[in-house]
């Protein structure tokens, strides 16, 4: 019966979508991949290594979200082993640490075996994730890319001429029987294809699905089992100004689904894009909408600390001005300024932010 209703309800999503690039943000300057060309000589063994230092500062004063300032930094050191011309195989460590705080935050073990099969790559342990899935902001937190990157689990990636194709299982906590906590698991679904392009014009259709669940058997936690569907799908039409500039019009309808609550949200950006600048006009309309990893922005449930407060209609028009630039080869840095209106209760807030990504490419050994 749960998955006849989901039916409807995602049939029902593509029929309305049906009707009306990368995301509503280009984030490719913060990318961290981990898969890359395969080397044909085998028993290779290298280095490299990945660094990310943030500063986001969220100046909110409203209702349903906190204000707060991130400042720390990230680093993945790694070995890197191609065991075979199709399979190689990662092993270091995940160290992060907000400013201020003594120690790290998080210090970690990480470890990936990946398998290149001509456009596909099957990636098992440590995945390929963040800003690298591709997904919009209503239904992943862009904060969670500069302070908790890491995504463990099974990944397919495929990536062919206009098409991008992303499925991945992202295990976020281990429970077994006996234990007081419950296992979190999200599975997720990222698709792109751009079926033409006319001259200056082109027009890509983004699908993305995904389900996040708590629960575990034979554990002792008196929570409720949880299982959030979100649904969305769209359009992106482009149009080429000049060789490096572009406009974007994107629409994405999203759904959501819970046990017997429902809820939507719709989303247009206007996008200017040159090959440093981003100016992004999104309008966000959201009805009982929510998402347990999206953007906070965009939630009908609070995300306060302490707080219950629940808004059925959230709409928004929110401004964005990114400036992207490589300072060396290896070194990217983006500079961003987030203005919002909350168009219910009239009021402006802000948010900001100055990332450095360094990718240390691969250091032979032997």
């Amino acid at each position: 019966m749960r998955f006849f209703r989901l039916s409807k309800f995602c049939i029902l999503t593509l029929v309305l979508c049906g009707l009306c690039s990368y995301s509503q943000i280009d984030n490719a300057n913060l990318e961290v991949p981990i898969v890359q060309d395969h080397d044909s000589t085998a028993k290779k063994l290298s280095f490299k290594a990945d660094l990310v230092s943030f500063l986001k500062n969220n100046e909110y004063f409203n209702d349903y979200m906190d204000g707060y300032t991130l400042f720390g930094c990230w680093a993945n050191p790694r070995l890197y082993y191609q065991a075979h011309k199709k399979v190689s195989i990662e092993a270091g460590v995940f160290a992060s640490r907000e400013f201020g705080s003594s120690g790290f935050d998080t210090l970690m073990p990480t470890l990936s075996l990946r398998i290149n099969e001509k456009n596909w790559n099957f990636i098992f342990g440590n995945l390929e994730g963040a800003y690298n899935h591709r997904q919009i902001e209503p239904v992943y937190n862009f904060e969670k890319g500069i302070s908790s990157p890491v995504e463990q689990g099974f990944q397919a990636k495929y990536v062919k001429n206009q098409t991008f194709l992303d499925a991945w299982v992202d295990w976020q906590l281990f429970t077994k029987p006996g234990k007081t906590n419950q296992e979190h698991i999200s599975g997720n679904l990222v698709y792109r294809h751009k079926p033409f392009e006319l001259g200056k014009f082109n027009m890509v259709f983004p699908l993305q699905f995904n389900v996040f669940h708590k629960g575990g058997q034979n554990i002792n936690a008196k929570l409720p089992v949880l299982t959030i569907y979100n649904l969305s799908l769209g359009n992106v039409i482009g149009f080429k100004l000049t060789k490096s500039k572009k406009i974007l019009l994107e629409n994405y309808l999203l759904g959501y689904k819970q046990d017997t609550a429902s809820g939507f949200g719709y989303m247009c950006n206007l996008r200017f894009q040159s090959k440093k600048f981003q100016l992004i006009t999104t309008y966000w309309h959201g009805n009982s909408y929510d998402s347990p990893q999206g953007g906070d922005l965009y939630q009908s449930s609070s995300r306060k600390l302490g707080s219950v407060f629940y808004q059925t209609q959230n709409n928004l028009l929110i401004f964005r001005g990114i400036y992207s630039t490589k300072i060396t080869k290896e070194l990217s840095m983006d500079i961003r300024f987030e203005p919002n209106y909350n168009l219910r209760t009239g009021k402006f807030e802000h948010s900001e932010g100055l990332y450095f990504v360094y990718r240390l490419p691969n250091v032979g050994l032997f």
